[in-house]
Formats: structure tokens, C-alpha cells, sequence
């Protein structure tokens, strides 16, 4: 699709930032499915003119593991960003500000890298807190980011930041229960049809399946003891009919059994 969908001269840079969120806002197991498989097939194709580059938090690298030819790929062009040094931090604050000929209150980058370095989710939090930092201070007209508005800044970005993480937790554990009720749903919709099919067996596996899996499905209780009633009634014929000749048959000695 991609060779036909390009240009004769054209490059391509596939740039999919924020990767994590196929795991992390995809709540359909199909469709994450299918859109990993296509990327893989894109990557496996190995065109020249097709440059893929993922960017996702090293904590959801795990979640790769189930796409074994995905992994293979990313393991062969896997670049692991380290945390930045005390002088990167401070490139990092200094020069956004100071293409803007903004400086900071002396003392003020030390604090903030001091705050910062070797910190988890140091970058957002940086990031985060100068934001904060320049649309509050209300007095940039000496061009002096000051030490009072940076430390107000500072407690907020960690709280805002601590509530989108429980949050973004909160979503995927929410997304999780729904792709469960999904899947044990589509269980229970097997477990009706085989039950109209005249499998009552195979129907009362599934169905007794999403019930110890927790579903709190509607209808489960009745189709579960529908199947469960066939299911006896096969087993009384069954013993009603073999069950006599199956004793007499033990009657006559154990030579007789065969």
C-alpha cells in the first residue's frame, strides 16, 4: 500500500511518537492487532525510500513482547535516550529562554536542576514546570524569570503531573475491563449458538468459562442452566440405556467384560 500510495521521487519519515498509546488508548485487542501487524509488514518490506521511527517510554517496552517479528525489528534499530546530564538540563532551561532574551534569577537554573536530575519523568516535569513558570510571571518586563514564581510552579506541575499519571492509569485499567467484558461477551454469544446448534457440551464449557472469569453478563445464569439441563438429560439417556447391559454384563464375570 505504502509503494503504491508514494510519489515515484519521494521519501518517506514514518514518525509515530507517544508509541505506548497503541497500548495505552487502543482499547480493541483486534485493532491494536492488526495495526502492529500492517507496521511490521511496512518495516519487513525494507524499502529504501520508507524510513520508520517509533518514539515510546521504556517502561511499556514489555508490552511488545506478544509481536515476536515487531520486537525483532525494533531490537535492530533500538535506541535507548539516557536521562540528560546536569549540563543538558541546563542547555535545556537556559537556551529556549534565552533565544527569547529572557535569563533567570541568579541562582535560579542551579534550584531547578537540583529539583530535576535523576528525578522519574524528569523531562515532562521540566517541560511542564517552565510552561508554568513563563505564563505566570507577571513582571517578564526586565526579562528575569524569578525564583517565587518558579518554586508555586514547580508544586503545581508535580501535582498536575501525578493526577494525568493516576489518570492515564486509571484509563488503562478501565480499558482492560472492557476488553474483558468483550472478550468474555463474545464467550457467552459462542456459548448460545452452539447451545441452538444442539452442542450443549461444548455451549456449557464456554458459558461456565466466563462465569468463574467474573462475567456479570444478563442473561449468562439462564443459558448456563439451559446447557447444564441438556447436558444431564444426554448423560440420564445415555446411563438409561447402556447402564443395564453395561451391569449384566459385569454380572457375568470379569472374563465377560470386553
Amino acid at each position: 500500500m505504502a509503494a503504491e500510495l508514494r510519489g515515484d521521487d519521494e521519501q518517506w519519515l514514518l514518525f509515530i511518537d507517544q508509541f505506548e498509546q497503541v497500548f495505552t488508548r487502543c482499547a480493541d485487542a483486534r485493532v491494536r492487532a492488526a495495526f502492529l501487524e500492517a507496521l511490521t509488514r511496512l518495516a519487513q518490506a525494507k524499502l529504501s525510500e520508507v524510513k520508520i521511527v517509533l518514539a515510546m517510554r521504556a517502561d511499556f517496552l514489555g508490552q511488545l513482547t506478544p509481536y515476536a517479528e515487531l520486537v525483532s525489528l525494533v531490537e535492530q534499530g533500538l535506541h535507548v535516550l539516557t536521562d540528560l546530564s546536569p549540563s543538558g538540563l541546563r542547555a535545556a532551561i537556559e537556551q529556549p529562554a534565552a533565544r527569547h532574551g529572557v535569563v533567570f534569577e541568579a541562582g535560579l537554573v542551579e534550584q531547578i536542576i537540583k529539583d530535576v536530575h535523576q528525578r522519574p519523568g524528569a523531562l515532562p516535569l521540566l517541560q511542564y514546570t517552565l510552561d508554568l513558570v513563563w505564563n505566570r510571571d507577571d513582571d517578564l518586563n526586565d526579562r528575569t524569570l524569578n525564583t517565587v514564581t518558579y518554586q508555586s510552579a514547580f508544586l503545581d506541575a508535580g501535582v498536575e503531573l501525578h493526577e494525568r499519571r493516576s489518570l492515564e492509569q486509571d484509563e488503562r485499567r478501565l480499558r482492560k475491563l472492557q476488553a474483558l467484558q468483550r472478550e468474555l461477551d463474545d464467550l457467552i454469544e459462542r456459548g448460545r449458538l452452539l447451545l441452538l446448534a444442539g452442542r450443549p457440551t461444548e455451549a456449557a464449557v464456554l458459558l461456565q468459562g466466563a462465569y468463574e472469569r467474573g462475567s456479570q453478563h444478563p442473561m449468562l445464569p439462564y443459558l448456563l442452566r439451559q446447557a447444564m439441563l441438556h447436558v444431564e438429560r444426554v448423560h440420564a439417556v445415555l446411563l438409561g440405556h447402556t447402564g443395564p447391559s453395561l451391569a449384566s454384563r459385569i454380572q457375568n464375570g470379569p472374563g465377560q467384560v470386553l
